[in-house]
């Protein structure tokens, strides 16, 4: 028997049974597009892992004060001075595999221009910060080691400040904002990035 007599008993044999043809036919499309859904679904989900990790800064490793106690009393990270420059120092210099470092000191605060005000965390950094983050300008410019070292009154904001303390489009560069009671000059801001996986804007 050749494959062209095969191939009309097989057509011949569905247009006979169409009930069976149509629910078996629907049956191979369902399942084919359950596959097809599960595995967009698995390489999205990867996706927007991968972009959530990359977006915190990737290989990053945090320093952290240790805790104190005096008197059995838990005192918490924030009373304690065990880091200083000395130790920033120390791992920029003695540290083959890192390839940048930088201090992090964070408080909440109002920043406050005008009549408006906006209730956000401030981080004193040093300008590899935004490399190690994966942080881009989005316009203006990234202070630098000389602003650190001069401690120069001047930020980098992110979008959100700029959509809170400037409406209708007006440009935040050069505008001065308050820190509670420190001016701050405006001299960038950050690319938008949406919260990273700690919940931070």
């Amino acid at each position: 028997m050749n494959i062209g007599n095969l191939i009309k008993i097989a057509i011949s044999s569905l247009l006979r049974n169409k009930m069976r043809t149509l629910l078996t036919m629907l049956g191979i499309v369902i399942g084919i597009a359950s596959v097809i859904a599960m595995v967009s679904l698995g390489q999205a989900s990867t996706q927007s892992v991968q972009q959530e990790l990359s977006s915190m800064g990737s290989n990053m490793i945090m320093i952290m004060p240790a805790r104190q106690s005096r008197g059995g009393v838990d005192r918490g990270m924030s009373t304690s001075r065990s880091l200083n420059n000395k130790d920033l120092e120390s791992l920029k210099k003695k540290t083959r595999y890192v390839a940048a470092v930088s201090p992090n000191v964070s408080t909440s605060a109002q920043l406050i221009y005008g009549s408006k005000n906006h209730s956000c965390s401030v981080s004193g950094v040093d300008p590899s910060y935004a490399e190690i983050r994966k942080y881009e300008m989005n316009t203006g410019v990234m202070f630098t080691e000389e602003d650190v070292k001069h401690y120069s009154k001047v930020c980098v904001v992110g979008q959100t400040v700029v959509d809170a303390l400037f409406a209708n489009g007006e440009n935040p560069l050069g505008k001065v904002v308050r820190f509670n009671s420190i001016p701050m000059t405006i001299i960038g801001v950050l690319s938008s990035k949406g919260q990273d996986g700690m919940g931070d804007d």
